[in-house]
């Protein structure tokens, strides 16, 4: 059997350092550049060191990272720091390697300049027989890119990277949806019929901002809350894609902590404690009075098509700094965001 480990999050045009600084502070780090940093100012991206916890976990053959809504310059995560990260994991044991290199990255700035979508893909550093292609093709070049209709919150956009495997042919579509977009399903259908229609793929993956919000009040307090944003969780899944979510010892689902709320403290960002993400959001119930707004912004799905048996077996928001860390220069609010992070478990037998 193997593993996929996927990770999204919007990161509020947030810049991230070229590597853990200034013995991993979660404060802004200053600098105006030298021999060996970067000149821009930026942050630490410590959240990472949830992604690692679930790489040693499960031992992925394929890590895939996309963040949308970056800065389009000055941003160091996926150029620098992820290749120095990912190589420098530890084997997994005496005769196994379980470091990893990069396979393919790319990313996507549409016309208006004023944010970047980003994908990077590692595999193992042993590992030969898994390769980028070029499934969307145009006349001359690569065509992996697409926008919708542009409107006055912003631009849609999405951009697909394929892997060719021994378990099949498998398309990772980044997405960014605008926040309050309208018809956001007319244009994730558009990147559907582009991406993935006539690819022959095994599986593909949608994984980005989706930009689902919703509302709750005190009449939803008074009820089952669990149900009540689980069933908007569920209404909000576009059409010919699936979101698992694990079922606990008790039969019940396990709960998937919304990732956007304008409410979120950022008290237990920097907290040791695992469960971070339902800390936030409880806090974020407790402390409202009224409407409270939410949302499912960043998420995963995927849609198994053939080739073998494939199922997710790990699905969780994740809270690190630098998200919902203080005001932030680059947009007119702090962050919002939390990250996802999914592993599927695909069976060779």
């Amino acid at each position: 059997m193997s593993h996929i480990l996927c990770f999204s999050w919007n990161s509020d045009k947030t810049p991230l350092c070229e590597g853990y600084l200034k013995n991993k502070t979660s404060q802004k780090i200053s600098k105006s550049g030298g021999v060996f940093t970067k000149p821009s100012d930026c942050y630490n991206p410590i959240f990472f060191d949830s992604i690692l916890e679930e790489i040693e976990r499960y031992d992925p053959a394929i890590v895939v990272i996309t963040t949308e809504n970056d800065p389009v310059n000055g941003s160091y995560f996926h150029s620098d720091f992820l290749p120095i990260m990912m190589k420098s994991i530890e084997p997994y044991d005496r005769t196994g390697e379980k470091n990893y290199r990069l396979l393919i990255r790319d990313k996507y700035v549409d016309d208006d300049n004023t944010n970047a979508l980003r994908m990077s893909i590692y595999v193992k550093q042993n590992n030969t027989t898994i390769r980028s292609v070029e499934l969307s093709k145009g006349y001359i070049f690569n065509d992996n890119k697409d926008k919708c209709e542009v409107q006055y919150m912003g631009t849609a956009k999405g951009m697909a990277l394929y892997l060719q495997t021994k378990l099949g042919t498998f398309a990772f579509v980044g997405i960014q949806i605008p926040h309050k977009y309208k018809d956001a399903g007319v244009c994730i259908k558009s990147m559907e019929d582009k991406f993935i229609e006539g690819k022959n793929l095994d599986s593909f993956f949608l994984m980005g901002d989706f930009a689902n919000d919703f509302v709750i009040n005190e009449t939803d307090k008074s009820q089952n809350l669990f149900d009540v944003i689980d069933q908007i969780r569920a209404g909000g899944i576009p059409a010919g894609v699936t979101e698992n979510l694990q079922v606990e010892a008790n039969g019940k689902k396990k709960f998937l902590v919304p990732t956007y709320s304008r409410s979120y403290s950022d008290k237990f960002v920097n907290s040791s404690m695992p469960n971070r993400a339902a800390q936030t959001y409880e806090d974020a119930i407790n402390n409202s009075t009224g409407e409270l707004q939410l949302g499912f912004h960043d998420r995963i799905f995927y849609n198994h098509l053939k080739g073998y048996d494939m199922k997710c077996v790990e699905y969780r928001t994740i809270v690190g700094s630098p998200m919902l860390m203080g005001n932030n220069q680059n947009v007119s609010r702090t962050r919002n965001h939390l990250g996802v992070l999914a592993v599927y478990e695909v069976v060779n037998y």
